[in-house]
């Protein structure tokens, strides 16, 4: 069964994480995170020339404790 999360589910997650890792003294330096959401479209395929050349598309990101 899939796990259904939505945008403000994750941007909670994100935001708790940098709260208790910042406070470990190599992570002081850390700022809230920035978590925004597209429709997946057309333009992902412009989106290494839009953000990044580096930029992972969504079905390049690979997550260890993924199923």
């Amino acid at each position: 069964m899939a796990l259904e999360l939505t945008i403000n589910d994750l941007r909670e997650f994100a935001g708790r994480y940098v709260e208790e890792e910042s406070g470990h003294a190599s992570a002081r330096w850390w700022r809230p995170p920035l978590l925004v959401s597209a429709r997946a479209g057309d333009r992902f395929d412009d989106l290494r020339q839009i953000a990044d050349q580096d930029h992972l598309l969504p079905g390049e990101v690979r997550l260890p404790d993924a199923l």
